[in-house]
């Protein structure tokens, strides 16, 4: 089972897919939003915790996320928070055996996906997979980043 996911400063999106390029499925998928009432320490115990609770229940062995794009116009306290939350994220799969772990920019996926356009509309993979349903969701970026990973594996 691979697991995709998608980190914002405030919120994680997950996609958890399972069998082949043809035939993958989603398993779970959903939106964690992080409680606003929680101090910064507290809210990143949060983000483990959840994770955690995923973990336990699947048996999750290659995960992926969405690595953060450069933007020089980004705000720099928004890629700060974000990459703490991915630095949770992978801490996090590792401690808890998920020994496959990784970070993807779109210009990887392309290419893990053999897609031909624009890394910028690497999303249009999506439309002719099972997984389309993700497209237009704020889980459509974890269920590509897993989908790139399963069809690298089946290029073998």
């Amino acid at each position: 089972m691979i697991l995709g996911l998608r980190c914002w400063p405030e919120k994680f999106a997950f996609v958890l897919i399972d069998g082949d390029v043809s035939s993958c499925q989603t398993i779970k998928s959903g939106v964690k939003k992080f409680p606003t009432d929680l101090s910064r320490p507290g809210f990143l115990s949060w983000i483990s915790k959840e994770l955690k609770g995923l973990l336990t229940n699947h048996d999750v062995k290659t995960a992926v996320y969405k690595q953060q794009e450069f933007s020089p116009q980004a705000n720099r306290g928004s890629i700060a928070r974000r990459a703490e939350v991915e630095g949770v994220v992978q801490a996090v799969l590792y401690e808890n055996g998920c020994q496959d772990v990784d970070g993807l920019l779109k210009k990887q996926v392309k290419k893990m996906a053999d897609y031909s356009g624009s890394a910028a509309d690497v999303l249009e993979v999506l439309s002719t997979t099972p997984l389309k349903d993700h497209i237009g969701e704020e889980t459509e970026e974890a269920a590509l980043v897993a989908f790139a990973v399963l069809k690298k594996r089946a290029r073998g």
